[in-house]
């Protein structure tokens, strides 16, 4: 998800020496569609179009899941129902749940428009709106912090640490 679109991204992902299809989501309809407020999410779906796994950057338990997942060759539909049933958040766009705040959807979708029209200004003050309405989503926090910091997403390594300052200074001790 990169409200600036793909020229914004692909620097990123060439960098990352990504060989694989990365799709960028310039106006959130997966974040919408599966609940996403985190990003880097990684879906891993197989041939069939199956989501097989969801995860957040390199946690242990996801990685682990792949590891088994790719072993797993080719798997039974009674695997891939096991898994579903265990994960009730990997779901096919058609089971998904509503958009969790249809009032951030809308403004983030307000902020694509004005980003395409070159206003970044009056995008990034759409996404602070879409960010009061949803406070805990990191995908619209993130595209506030790469329109205003390009420098600490798009030029080189993503920098996290940075990132850990800031929204300590943002949200502070609130859980």
């Amino acid at each position: 998800m990169d409200v600036q679109g793909a020229d914004a991204a692909i620097p990123y992902v060439r960098k990352a020496g990504v060989t694989f299809p990365v799709l960028v989501d310039q106006e959130n309809h997966l974040g919408s569609i599966y609940g996403m407020t985190k990003i880097p999410t990684t879906f891993l779906v197989d041939e069939v179009g199956i989501v097989r796994a969801v995860g957040w950057g390199p946690e242990p338990e996801f990685l682990k899941e792949l590891e088994t997942i790719l072993e797993e060759s080719p798997a039974s539909p009674g695997v891939v129902a096991a898994r579903a049933a265990a994960r009730p958040e990997v779901l096919p766009p058609a089971a998904a749940p509503a958009p969790a705040n249809a009032t951030s959807a809308a403004l983030v979708a307000e902020a694509n428009a004005l980003i395409r029209s070159g206003r970044k200004e009056d995008a990034t003050a759409r996404l602070r709106q879409a960010l009061a309405a949803d406070p805990d989503n990191w995908i619209i926090r993130k595209q506030i912090w790469a329109i205003e910091h390009p420098d600490r997403f798009y030029s080189g390594a993503i920098d996290t640490a940075w990132q850990k300052e800031v929204l300590k200074r943002e949200i502070g001790n609130r859980p």
